[in-house]
Protein backbone atom coordinates (compact mmCIF):
# COMPACT_ATOMS: atom_id res chain seq x y z
CA UNK A 1 0.00 0.00 0.00
CA UNK A 2 3.06 2.44 1.03
CA UNK A 3 4.43 1.69 -2.22
CA UNK A 4 1.29 2.20 -4.52
CA UNK A 5 0.70 5.51 -2.65
CA UNK A 6 4.39 6.72 -3.39
CA UNK A 7 3.51 5.95 -7.05
CA UNK A 8 0.08 8.09 -6.90
CA UNK A 9 0.51 11.17 -8.85
CA UNK A 10 -2.01 12.96 -6.24
CA UNK A 11 0.29 12.03 -3.11
CA UNK A 12 2.90 14.91 -1.90
CA UNK A 13 4.89 11.95 0.97
CA UNK A 14 4.39 8.74 2.43
CA UNK A 15 5.49 7.95 5.64
CA UNK A 16 6.23 4.52 6.23
CA UNK A 17 9.35 3.18 7.68
CA UNK A 18 10.19 0.25 5.14
CA UNK A 19 10.19 2.55 1.95
CA UNK A 20 13.50 3.33 1.14
CA UNK A 21 12.95 6.81 0.97
CA UNK A 22 12.37 7.12 4.71
CA UNK A 23 14.86 8.39 6.98
CA UNK A 24 14.89 5.57 9.40
CA UNK A 25 14.62 2.49 6.71
CA UNK A 26 18.21 1.08 7.75
CA UNK A 27 16.67 1.06 11.59
CA UNK A 28 13.06 -0.92 9.94
CA UNK A 29 15.31 -3.20 8.19
CA UNK A 30 17.81 -4.34 11.18
CA UNK A 31 14.50 -3.93 13.91
CA UNK A 32 11.29 -4.95 11.95
CA UNK A 33 13.17 -7.13 9.45
CA UNK A 34 11.70 -5.05 7.00
CA UNK A 35 7.66 -4.57 7.84
CA UNK A 36 6.64 -1.52 8.64
CA UNK A 37 4.05 -1.99 10.39
CA UNK A 38 0.57 -1.47 10.02
CA UNK A 39 0.25 2.18 9.85
CA UNK A 40 1.05 4.26 6.62
CA UNK A 41 0.58 8.22 6.69
CA UNK A 42 0.56 10.40 3.61
CA UNK A 43 -0.60 14.04 2.48
CA UNK A 44 -2.39 14.65 -0.75
CA UNK A 45 -1.15 17.35 -2.89
CA UNK A 46 -2.71 20.94 -2.28
CA UNK A 47 -4.50 22.24 -5.26
CA UNK A 48 -5.89 18.96 -6.61
CA UNK A 49 -8.50 20.36 -9.25
CA UNK A 50 -8.79 23.34 -7.34
CA UNK A 51 -9.18 22.15 -4.15
CA UNK A 52 -7.00 22.73 -0.66
CA UNK A 53 -5.03 19.85 0.78
CA UNK A 54 -8.11 19.96 3.21
CA UNK A 55 -10.40 19.55 1.23
CA UNK A 56 -9.37 17.02 -1.00
CA UNK A 57 -8.09 15.12 2.17
CA UNK A 58 -11.40 15.35 3.43
CA UNK A 59 -13.29 13.94 0.47
CA UNK A 60 -10.82 11.50 -0.33
CA UNK A 61 -11.40 10.26 3.35
CA UNK A 62 -14.99 10.16 2.68
CA UNK A 63 -14.88 8.26 -0.73
CA UNK A 64 -13.50 5.34 1.07
CA UNK A 65 -16.33 2.52 1.05
CA UNK A 66 -13.81 -0.31 2.68
CA UNK A 67 -11.68 1.61 4.83
CA UNK A 68 -13.88 3.00 8.07
CA UNK A 69 -12.84 6.71 9.36
CA UNK A 70 -11.95 6.26 13.00
CA UNK A 71 -11.31 8.27 15.96
CA UNK A 72 -9.07 5.52 17.36
CA UNK A 73 -6.22 3.15 14.97
CA UNK A 74 -6.99 -0.11 17.29
CA UNK A 75 -9.49 -2.21 15.37
CA UNK A 76 -9.34 -5.49 12.73
CA UNK A 77 -10.19 -3.78 9.89
CA UNK A 78 -8.67 -1.17 8.11
CA UNK A 79 -9.17 2.28 9.37
CA UNK A 80 -8.56 5.62 8.67
CA UNK A 81 -8.32 8.97 10.20
CA UNK A 82 -6.87 12.77 9.16
CA UNK A 83 -5.04 15.38 11.50
CA UNK A 84 -4.88 19.10 11.82
CA UNK A 85 -2.29 18.91 9.73
CA UNK A 86 -3.99 17.26 6.85
CA UNK A 87 -1.80 13.82 7.27
CA UNK A 88 -3.45 10.70 6.42
CA UNK A 89 -3.27 7.62 8.70
CA UNK A 90 -4.57 4.41 7.63
CA UNK A 91 -4.30 1.80 10.16
CA UNK A 92 -4.39 -1.31 8.11
CA UNK A 93 -6.78 -4.36 9.22
CA UNK A 94 -6.86 -7.64 8.29
CA UNK A 95 -8.83 -7.32 5.09
CA UNK A 96 -6.25 -8.28 1.88
CA UNK A 97 -4.30 -5.44 0.51
CA UNK A 98 -5.65 -5.93 -3.19
CA UNK A 99 -8.88 -4.41 -1.83
CA UNK A 100 -7.13 -1.95 0.41
CA UNK A 101 -5.55 -0.54 -2.53
CA UNK A 102 -8.48 -1.04 -4.63
CA UNK A 103 -10.87 1.57 -2.00
CA UNK A 104 -7.71 3.69 -2.47
CA UNK A 105 -7.48 3.70 -5.97
CA UNK A 106 -11.29 4.35 -6.43
CA UNK A 107 -11.43 6.98 -3.90
CA UNK A 108 -8.81 8.90 -5.43
CA UNK A 109 -10.47 8.50 -8.98
CA UNK A 110 -13.15 11.56 -6.97
CA UNK A 111 -10.68 13.78 -8.83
Amino acid sequence: MAEYLSNEEFVEVVKYPSLISHPQYELCQQQMNGHGGGVVSFKLKDGINGYTRDQASRKLINAFELITIATSLGEEHTLVQMNGENLIRISVGLESSRDIIGDIHQALSFF
